[in-house]
């Protein structure tokens, strides 16, 4: 199979200003490049939202949640990095809880590999006699952390929307942070030590659930 789409996102849920995070703001300390500011594609910025692109992220921040994503394999560390740099310029922000994310569409080698991917996963036998045709739609999986880190990990696997005939998998890399110590501090612990394991995690999940395809 063909790994067409691959994206990835860090979201925040805490409480932000969304008028702050502008490209201009994010090119006066360095996080882009000021030509990049200068050719964003904004949307709007205000006190209520944010949503701006660039050449290489999306960022859109309400007042309680921030997303930053790409869809540049290549600009996976630089979205680190990003984040990184902008609340360490923001560490009184209060955050609740951080996902480090992957989403990735698959095409499978043909529609038969397609069904079968969906049979290992959701095998019609256990349905077929009560219902008509039966076939995977999404299923999710909830583990717990591996790490001695609060929060869970969160599995998405069902047809894709964008490839066909594909398989979109999600993984949601879920943090719960200490509420007694409500800043940025955890945030970027998290983003600068598990970055690369979460990274590793997802990649295990995308060959175990394609393995026999």
């Amino acid at each position: 199979m063909a790994r067409e789409i691959d994206g990835m996102s860090v979201v925040m849920l805490g409480s932000f200003n969304p008028a702050i995070f502008q490209p201009d703001w994010l090119a006066r300390y360095e996080l882009i490049a000021p030509e990049e500011a200068d050719a964003a594609e904004v949307q709007i910025v205000s006190g209520e939202v944010t949503l701006f692109a660039t050449d290489l992220f999306d960022v859109q921040v309400t007042h309680d949640q921030f997303v930053a994503s790409t869809a540049r394999v290549p600009s996976f560390g630089m979205l680190q990095d990003l984040v990184v740099g902008i609340f360490d310029r923001l560490r009184h922000t209060p955050i609740a809880r951080i996902g480090i994310n992957r989403d990735v569409h698959f095409r499978m080698q043909s529609q038969e590999a397609w069904h079968s991917l969906g049979h290992r996963l959701v095998p019609p036998a256990l349905w077929s006699s009560f219902l008509k045709s039966p076939g995977m739609r999404t299923v999710v999986i909830q583990a717990l952390r591996p790490d001695d880190r609060a929060g869970n990990v969160f599995l998405r696997v069902e047809p894709s929307l964008r490839v066909h005939p594909g398989i979109y998998i999600q993984q949601n890399d879920h943090y719960e942070l200490d509420d007694k110590m409500m800043d940025a501090g955890q945030a970027l612990d998290v983003l600068r030590s598990d970055w690369t394991s979460s990274m590793e995690r997802a990649e295990e999940a995308f060959s175990r659930i394609l393995d026999d395809n």
